[in-house]
């Protein structure tokens, strides 16, 4: 049996505590711009799943999903 490590804990937050995002990724050219911006901010994407859209067209497109530590109320 195998034992994991205890979990390490970072100004009183246990490590793995995340907050998460979604961003809906229709404009390829105008996307990146607002990812790389998310990504500096320290989000970090971690999926992508697609949907269709609600209207006539019923279009699919992709959804980037996002998360980063949680911070903290001095952060």
């Amino acid at each position: 049996m195998t034992t994991q490590p205890p979990l390490q804990v970072t100004e009183g937050l246990a490590a793995g505590a995340w907050e998460y995002t979604s961003m809906d990724f229709s404009k390829p050219s105008r996307d990146i711009t607002a990812l790389n911006r998310l990504g500096a901010d320290g989000w970090e994407a971690v999926a992508m799943v697609t949907t269709w859209g609600v209207s006539e067209m019923r279009i699919a497109h992709p959804i980037v999903l996002l998360k980063r530590p949680l911070r903290t109320a001095s952060e």
